[in-house]
């Protein structure tokens, strides 16, 4: 990590903090403590000089932690306002209410929100990543197993780990709704603990949760490709469509900085974790940072894959009336499939 910290790094001085949030009733108040568009004042140029970012929680937003790090080092004069919370959903709550620029989300609730008007449009992948249902007791080998009765935990209905899997149901069992009934929703760090205490029977695990289950125990029903046909594209970030036509410099900024957080962590792990592990977001060690960052089957990547197994898994159950093109829900220059 470099020992010389610009005053303007404003994710080490505590101007980029970490709230958590249990429900999306309580966005609008978490967010706009960090600032409102009302707030925000702008440059010389006309542009915005204040950034309202949401996230979630986890290590597949660590290019985007580090990207706005590397940023705010670098642009003294941009504020960057940070809140984290616990669902998808809510980072998108925010959005369309006004609160917030940038947000870490998923592909799955991104469709959903288009197709109610939202104005949220991708600004590229963050992470592909090897996601399994993994339960304790070794007679769940496939998702025939299951019965009435059972739960399955999972972070939400539309999470993305959620839709692959109940895309494999689709495949397997000729019924997702089965599956659906069964899910039982928590945040992954309850789901790792209510599976190892048997208060679930499974858990629909994402890294670094899919290794605390699998270390304590768990086995692997399904997962990874089992479940799309493709890589699972467990995380993403987005842009309120109105701050990207009003403030293309900083737009292109952003997407240059995540880009750049990116490739440190695939180009040099050691430096990217020493770096992240002193972030207010994260706050840990570089040694568990370095393993999070190199956990099997996740890989770090602001080009989309999956997006078209799981556009075509969501026009199939009927959570989207029709399948749009990543090209439509994405500005410009954003790239996969």
């Amino acid at each position: 990590m470099s020992t010389h910290r610009n005053a303007g790094s404003l994710l080490r001085r505590g101007r980029m903090t970490g709230l958590r949030a249990a429900a999306a009733a309580t966005v609008v108040a978490l967010v706009a403590a960090c600032g409102s568009t009302s707030d925000a004042t702008t440059g010389t140029d006309g542009e915005t000089n204040t950034v309202r970012v949401v996230t979630n929680f986890g290590t597949i937003y660590y290019g985007l932690l580090l990207g706005l790090d590397l940023l705010a080092e670098e642009r003294p004069d941009l504020k960057i306002e940070h809140v984290q919370l616990s669902a998808g959903g809510d980072s998108l709550t925010a959005l369309a209410s006004g609160q917030a620029d940038v947000v870490s989300v998923g592909v799955s609730p991104v469709l959903i929100a288009r197709e109610k008007g939202v104005p949220v449009r991708f600004g590229g992948s963050l992470v592909t990543a090897h996601v399994a249902l993994v339960a304790m007791d070794g007679k769940y080998r496939s998702l025939a197993d299951f019965q009435p009765g059972d739960q399955i935990a999972t972070p939400g209905p539309y999470a993305v780990g959620s839709i692959a899997l109940l895309g494999a149901a689709m495949r397997e069992l000729g019924d997702w709704k089965k599956v659906q009934g069964m899910f039982r929703m928590m945040p992954h760090p309850d789901a790792v603990a209510a599976l190892t205490q048997g208060e679930v029977q499974a858990h629909m695990a994402t890294p670094p949760f899919l290794q605390q289950g699998l270390a304590k125990g768990a086995r692997e029903v399904i997962g990874g490709n089992e479940l799309l046909g493709a890589p699972v594209p467990l995380g993403a970030f987005a842009f309120n469509e109105s701050f990207h036509k009003a403030n293309p410099k900083v737009y292109a900024a952003l997407v240059d900085a995540i880009k750049r957080g990116t490739a440190m962590i695939n180009d040099d792990p050691q430096a990217a974790a020493a770096r992240i592990a002193g972030l207010d977001a994260v706050k840990t060690t570089k040694d568990k940072v370095l393993v999070e960052l190199t956990e099997q089957g996740i890989k770090f990547n602001t080009e989309f894959a999956g997006y078209t197994q799981t556009a075509d898994t969501m026009l199939q159950m009927g959570l989207i009336k029709k399948k749009p093109a990543l090209s439509d829900v994405s500005l410009p220059n954003v790239t996969g499939s």
